[in-house]
């Protein structure tokens, strides 16, 4: 390249503007939804922070590896088919897994879960109903024997992650687990939306679809 031509590059460069990137925000069970997000030491600590956030195009959400969050992802922001907005994981360790089950403890056969639930888990396998357990609103009742203090998992939320009409998303390195409901249970619901990259995630004790791509 001549001198000239590199000064005309400059002067293009120049006049165009510094070239901009979009905004990581770091996600962390140790986290704090107070802090900045903008590294890992700020990171914030819940998906609802994520979701309340005013995400811009090219921006990108990042949620630690090895966390375990029992919420569900459901952002309201679009990107551009230039600058789409990414959810992915950083760190090392298993995916960052979104989970719709919650622990209780078995200390009877009737069991106060706390709110209303679509399936159990016991040692990570479900049980059956009605021949394994039946449910009285959010109360358990278990039909066959489980040791005193055995900790059981109640299936409670479905589309862990819920886009609804969004565009120009990127999934990826995301495990969501454990969703499953008798004509329900998404994993990944993805329903009226446009140009979503869902690469290398995970779904895992779905009910009707672990990815469900509707409308």
């Amino acid at each position: 390249m001549t001198m000239k031509s590199a000064s005309i590059l400059a002067l293009l460069l120049t006049l165009a503007g510094p070239l901009t990137a979009g905004q990581t925000y770091f996600v962390s069970p140790g986290g704090d939804d107070a802090a900045a997000g903008t590294s890992e030491t700020t990171a914030w600590k819940s998906v609802a922070k994520v979701n309340a956030a005013t995400l811009a195009p090219g921006d990108t959400v990042a949620f630690q590896r090895g966390g375990v969050w029992q919420e569900s992802l459901q952002p309201s922001a679009s990107g551009t088919a230039e600058a789409p907005i990414t959810f992915t994981a950083y760190g090392e360790g298993a995916l960052p897994r979104f989970d719709g089950s919650d622990e209780v403890t078995a200390a009877d056969t009737r069991i106060d879960t706390g709110a209303p639930f679509s399936a159990v888990l016991i040692e990570g396998a479900f049980l059956r109903t009605p021949v394994d357990w039946s449910a009285e609103g959010a109360t358990l009742i278990l039909q066959r024997e489980v040791a005193p203090g055995a900790k059981l998992r109640v299936v409670r939320r479905e589309n862990a992650v819920n886009l609804q009409g969004l565009r120009h998303l990127v999934l990826k390195h995301l495990h969501v687990d454990a969703t499953a409901k008798m004509h329900g249970g998404y994993n990944f619901r993805i329903e009226g939306c446009e140009d979503i990259l869902v690469e290398d995630c995970l779904a895992t004790r779905g009910g009707k679809h672990h990815f469900g791509v509707i409308n």
